[in-house]
């Protein structure tokens, strides 16, 4: 026999918001390396994906069937929407353009984040984190440490003389190396 409401009800506390979070971080990389941008405020970001956790699968043909074994972590990027603002301290938009640029030049295909030998990471990658709330906003139930993080695509802001009673916003996709995942100790 099924599960009856009572035992949902009474197993069930209470879900979690899709609206409850903040997403904060550095644009630009550590500080001291290259000049870093403003400190990601959270209200700028409409919304934000929590990072996937993907096992890849090695295949291994034995007699016409397929067997899968687990293979290595492999990490997609990770998305932010942000709300366009104006200002010297809020504009995100050049913020991410300005870092992207320091990794590779628009005009000259070179970064200025090597000091002409290597790349160090620490260079051109910074930490973030997204920390969910939970259904009051007063309690964090999750976190994720988003580690090594650098923008690969910096999205268009699309203008339309139509749209009325519409905010400007643009999306950033981001590679890092690895997250942690971690709960509050209750």
């Amino acid at each position: 026999m099924g599960q009856g409401i009572s035992e949902f009800i009474g197993g069930f506390n209470g879900g979690t918001r899709l609206n409850r979070f903040a997403v904060t971080g550095n644009i630009g990389a550590a500080p001291g390396l290259i000049a870093t941008g403003p400190l990601f405020t959270s209200f700028h970001i409409r919304s934000a994906t929590l990072p996937e956790a993907i096992v890849g699968e090695i295949p291994i043909n034995y007699r016409g069937r397929t067997v899968s074994y687990p293979g290595d972590r492999i990490y997609k990027p990770w998305n932010i929407t942000i709300l366009d603002d104006t200002g010297a301290l809020n504009n995100l938009h050049k913020a991410f353009h300005d870092w992207s640029n320091k990794i590779n030049a628009h005009e000259d295909n070179t970064n200025t984040v090597s000091n002409g030998v290597t790349t160090p990471r620490n260079n051109f990658a910074t930490n973030w984190m997204v920390k969910q709330y939970d259904p009051n906003g007063a309690r964090v139930i999750k976190t994720f440490n988003i580690q090594n993080c650098w923008p690969t695509i910096v999205g268009p802001i699309q203008l339309d003389m139509a749209q009325d009673n519409t905010l400007a916003q643009f999306a950033v996709s981001l590679m890092y190396t690895h997250f942690t995942y971690t709960l509050p100790d209750t």
